[in-house]
């Protein structure tokens, strides 16, 4: 990554001079046949074709032969011997043959075209100096994956935070799906959401972000821990990426968890304590939980992606949540009346005939809310007559 770093291929007769300003970044594979792509930077329109000097400062003696009456003391040529020779009498076709036809550029590309082959030209100019053809391009392969990186505009919050155009790149390297996850244990300010999040603006993709942060306590006044920089962070770059691509509808939300114990009782009776532990059983759910804390564990146990979409409706003052689409309705209030199971019931049943999801649907209600028997076997009567049939309590 560069931090004002020298170029390594210009220094590499004083490897001592080089700057100590690399920063390294290790990349795993499970798999050991995967490798990065060729890195090609884009210009803004095609490049011609240049000629460029054939000689080089790296000093290897067996590259150093006669060439055009030219031996370097040296350094050496380019490439090697006949590589060379052909090369020359590559040009030398060229300029008996195609060259009232057509320009070198052209013969080029045609040659490639005809024959899938890149031709090598070496000449002598005017003023005595060896040089090699670089064939037109419409972009170029980076010889260091970050040097074309600009630093500027950075917002650096951390010594080490990474800017997110590096953070990008990586991404779209290692993501072979659309929908693969990009997981970042030291969340810090953020930079790696706000990194996926440019790359699906700029790919159309819907790669998922997952960031992990302590609580730690943070350096800036406006923020009393890191983890809150985080979300700021996020919702602000959400914007951002929104403003700058008016024309692209992703999604930039995220949703937040705070590591915690199950929502419900543990069961740990002795002999001792079984009849404090029985009664402690009459209501399961740990005391402060609240109804998202329900459906969140339930979704983990259930195998739901805690980024599906869960609306939510009131029937008769009783919250009821819609995950992923009608797979799953729960209703964890804490009391539910015999007088609210009517509408409570016909509220979740035209939901889900409106979301049209067929008989896999799951509900979940607390046991412990019904006002008595009665009201949960109605509950149950009526929504097993229109089809929902796979109810469970907890």
């Amino acid at each position: 990554v560069r931090r004002g770093i020298k170029n390594v291929q210009a220094q590499f007769e004083d490897v001592s001079a080089l700057s100590q300003g690399h920063e390294y970044i290790l990349l795993y594979s499970k798999n050991s046949l995967s490798r990065l792509p060729k890195l090609s930077q884009s210009h803004l329109e095609q490049k011609p074709g240049k000629w460029d000097t054939f000689w080089r400062g790296t000093d290897r003696p067996t590259m150093r032969y006669e060439l055009f009456g030219i031996t370097p003391e040296k350094g050496q040529w380019r490439w090697e011997k006949n590589r060379t020779a052909e090369a020359i009498e590559n040009y030398r076709f060229f300029l008996e043959k195609k060259s009232q036809q057509m320009s070198l550029d052209d013969w080029f590309f045609d040659n490639l075209t005809s024959t899938n082959k890149k031709l090598n030209f070496v000449r002598k100019n005017d003023e005595d100096v060896v040089q090699y053809y670089v064939p037109p391009s419409d972009g170029k392969i980076l010889s260091d994956n970050w040097m074309d990186i600009s630093l500027s505009g950075n917002e650096t919050i951390f010594d080490t935070e990474k800017n997110t155009d590096l953070l990008e790149r990586i991404i779209n390297w290692i993501c072979r799906s659309s929908n693969d996850i990009v997981l970042d244990f030291f969340a810090g300010s953020g930079t790696t959401g706000h990194a996926v999040l440019k790359s699906n603006s700029k790919n159309n993709s819907n790669i998922h972000y997952m960031l992990i942060q302590l609580p730690e306590p943070s350096n800036k006044s406006e923020f009393m821990t890191i983890s809150e920089l985080t979300k700021y962070r996020l919702i602000e770059s959400g914007k951002k990426v929104k403003d700058g691509n008016p024309d692209w509808n992703g999604d930039v939300g995220f949703r937040v968890f705070k590591l915690d114990t199950s929502n419900i009782r543990p069961w740990e009776a002795t002999a001792e304590s079984l009849s404090e532990q029985i009664d402690a059983y009459v209501s399961p759910i740990l005391e402060g939980r609240s109804e998202e804390d329900l459906l969140t564990e339930l979704m983990l146990k259930r195998g739901i992606d805690l980024s599906v979409n869960i609306e939510t409706r009131q029937f008769d003052g009783l919250t009821v949540s819609c995950v992923d689409g009608g797979k799953l309705f729960t209703c964890f209030a804490k009391q539910i009346p015999a007088s609210s199971v009517e509408e409570l019931t016909k509220g979740i049943i035209d939901w889900h005939k409106s979301l049209k999801v067929g008989k896999d649907t799951v509900c979940y209600f607390l046991d412990d809310a019904f006002e008595n028997n009665v009201a949960k076997t109605n509950l149950c009567a009526i929504l097993e007559q229109h089809g929902l049939t796979n109810l469970h309590s907890l």
